[in-house]
C-alpha cells in the first residue's frame, strides 16, 4: 500500500512539471552568472529561486544552513608532454593513450587537464567577465528547498537533471 501512495505522489510531481517554465527558470538565473558556492551572487540567485517559489504557492520552503570552508585549491602545473613508446595493446593502439572519464567512461585522443576554468580573462564576453569576477568567501551560507521527504528531494535533482539534458539537446 506504501508503494502505490508513492507512485501516486511521483505521478503528481512529475504531473507539475513543464519544459517551457523551467526553461525560463534557468533564463533567470543566468543573471546571476556562474553562480560560485560562497558568493554573494549565488545567494542573491538562491534568494530569488525562493521568490519564485513562493510565487507559484510553495510557502513551505526550507533553509539548509552550512558553513563553507574550502580546502585551498594547489596551483596547477603545466605537463610535459609524455615520452614516446613504441609500446602497443593487444588491438594496435598506443598504450597510455586513453584517459578515463566520468564513470569509469574512456576519453580518447591527445587531451589536456579538465576542470572548472577560473581564469576570467578566458571569457571573451566583457559583461559576463564582470559578473563572475567576485571570489569566493568562507563562511556560513543556506540553501532553500521544498520538500516533505528527503526522497522527493532526490526525485526532483533526478528529473531537474533530465530536463537541463532535455533543454541542451
Amino acid at each position: 500500500m506504501l508503494q502505490a501512495q508513492d507512485n501516486v505522489a511521483i505521478k503528481e510531481l512529475v504531473s507539475r512539471l513543464d519544459l517551457e517554465s523551467y526553461k525560463s527558470v534557468i533564463k533567470g538565473l543566468t543573471q546571476f552568472g556562474d553562480r560560485r558556492q560562497g558568493t554573494s551572487r549565488n545567494q542573491k540567485a538562491v534568494d530569488w529561486i525562493e521568490q519564485q517559489l513562493q510565487a507559484v504557492g510553495c510557502s513551505n520552503t526550507k533553509r539548509l544552513a552550512y558553513t563553507y570552508d574550502p580546502k585551498p585549491r594547489p596551483p596547477r602545473r603545466r605537463q610535459s608532454a609524455p615520452e614516446r613508446t613504441d609500446l602497443k595493446t593487444p588491438t594496435g593502439g598506443n598504450v597510455g593513450r586513453n584517459g578515463s572519464g566520468p564513470g569509469g567512461s574512456s576519453i580518447f585522443g591527445y587531451r589536456s587537464q579538465t576542470g572548472v576554468n577560473r581564469d576570467l580573462m578566458a571569457q571573451p564576453d566583457e559583461r559576463i567577465r564582470e559578473l563572475n569576477r567576485e571570489e569566493p568567501t568562507k563562511g556560513f551560507l543556506e540553501q532553500r528547498f521544498i520538500a516533505r521527504k528527503l526522497e522527493q528531494l532526490d526525485l526532483m535533482k533526478c528529473i531537474f537533471s533530465a530536463l537541463i539534458w532535455m533543454a541542451m539537446v
